[in-house]
């Protein structure tokens, strides 16, 4: 780096990581149930009735990744609940 009227400049970049990125697998601990049930939002407007286990089979066809069947099954519910209210409420509202 150089600095030259008051900015640095990158005079050569190395573009070789050592942070561990370039590892990949098919099981990422960051696949949490929030990006599960973003994922699949969509889906369960067509298919309101979509099972954990569907989703974890889902994410391996498209995506190639293997989903905790806890995080399926929480990214069901959040879709459930972001799509159509929370069911607490919902049964309140009843009498």
């Amino acid at each position: 780096m150089k600095l030259a009227n008051g900015w640095f400049y990158i005079c050569e970049l190395n573009n070789m990581h050592t942070c561990g990125a370039a590892v990949r697998t098919t099981k990422h601990r960051r696949m949490g149930s929030d990006i599960v049930s973003s994922k699949i939002v969509k889906v369960m407007c067509d298919k309101p009735l979509i099972s954990p286990i569907e989703v974890r089979h889902d994410f391996k066809r498209k995506y190639g990744l293997h989903i905790s069947y806890n995080n399926a099954s929480m990214g069901v519910e959040k879709a459930r609940t972001s799509l159509y209210g929370d069911n607490s409420e919902s049964f309140d509202q009843l009498c």
